[in-house]
């Protein structure tokens, strides 16, 4: 990850200097071919273009190097070299003073980093989405990055983004925008993702993006976050693998620390553990894997790290094995849930690749 820059300018100032950089540099252009073409009629075409076009750079920029063009008898010559240059003058101080601009303001830098970052965000693959900061996005966001999963982050407000990197410390990948917007969702590689994840703030907004999402990508996962529970239905038809609903979660979440208060601390401190964080991860059993028809006893994962298969999922029956005794038996297409560190998860799931 890059620093951050805690003055980073937004993507919209960034893009209003390139306007004013673009419009200056079309009117200096435009006043070149005015006075190129002027001169070119004054003289009645008997003057070379090339003479024309170079008296009228030495005019715009003051050079004073003389006249490539006999002027001095022409009185109309000289009352439209007197136009040119009062026009000019102007025009390249507007020219001047924007680059200048751009360039101490520090946006050309930020246009560069903002180059580089949508470059890193159109080569990523597999990756994810997140649709927003509001309420749990943060957390999505932070939880993405300590699991060192590909993700891009597309919100509307700068000022989130901003506060979200100081609080990290780094500048996270992402997209100022509209969410719903199809091309914001392209930009941010949709077709490629994996997974989407839409925190907008209300249920309008989630179920718009959601169908937006799903319509650009059949094949994902989709996690939105819902206000009420009894908009469920709408969100699977509209295309959500799961819905999760921030006010049950937090009612489960207060009455277990009431009934199971070790458990939630347990549970918090494998989470929050900024050192050695401590995840359950699955591990896909594909057709060459090492332990494919072996049991766990004759895997002996334990061997070279200590992650703890804990369930082993059937994608084909849609069971979980919990616990899953030593004599079990791995097949292809199952799915190892594995509880460890993320270093130990990573060196088992190489093991049995």
């Amino acid at each position: 990850m890059s620093k951050l820059i805690p003055s980073a300018s937004t993507q919209d100032d960034a893009r209003s200097a390139q306007n004013r950089i673009g419009f200056a540099a079309l009117s200096v252009v435009l006043v070149l071919v005015f006075g190129s073409v002027g001169y070119y009629i004054l003289g009645g075409g008997e003057w070379p273009m090339l003479d024309c076009v170079y008296m009228t750079v030495i005019t715009l920029t003051t050079v004073g190097y003389g006249e490539t063009i006999p002027i001095s008898g022409h009185p109309e010559a000289m009352v439209f070299t007197l136009i040119l240059l009062i026009m000019g003058m102007g025009v390249m101080l507007y020219f001047v003073s924007s680059l200048t601009a751009f360039i101490i303001d520090g946006q050309l830098q930020n246009y560069i980093r903002r180059k580089r970052m949508l470059k890193t965000i159109a080569r990523l693959k597999d990756h994810h989405i997140v649709c927003g900061l509001h309420g749990p996005g943060e957390f999505v966001v932070e939880e993405l990055l300590t699991s060192k999963a590909p993700m891009v982050l597309i919100e509307q407000k700068p000022l989130y983004i901003e506060r979200l990197q100081q609080k990290l410390g780094f500048e996270v990948p992402h997209i100022i925008g509209d969410a719903t917007d199809d091309s914001i969702l392209l930009e941010a590689g949709i077709k490629r993702c994996v997974g989407t994840i839409v925190t907008l703030g209300n249920d309008r907004d989630n179920l718009f993006c959601t169908i937006t999402a799903r319509t650009l990508n059949p094949t994902m996962r989709i996690i939105t976050q819902g206000d009420d529970p009894r908009s469920e239905e709408k969100y699977k038809r509209a295309g959500a693998d799961r819905v999760i609903f921030t006010t049950v979660i937090s009612g489960q979440r207060m009455a277990s620390e009431v009934l199971r208060p070790n458990v939630v601390t347990f549970l918090d401190l494998m989470i929050r553990d900024k050192s050695h964080p401590l995840r359950i991860e699955e591990i896909p059993i594909g057709a060459s894997s090492r332990i494919k028809d072996h049991t766990l006893r004759e895997a002996d994962l334990r061997r070279d790290t200590d992650a703890l298969v804990i369930a082993v999922y059937n994608t084909a029956t849609g069971r979980h094995t919990y616990n899953p005794p030593p004599n079990f038996t791995v097949r292809d297409k199952h799915v190892l849930l594995v509880l460890g560190t993320l270093e130990e998860i990573e060196h088992l799931r190489r093991h049995i690749s």
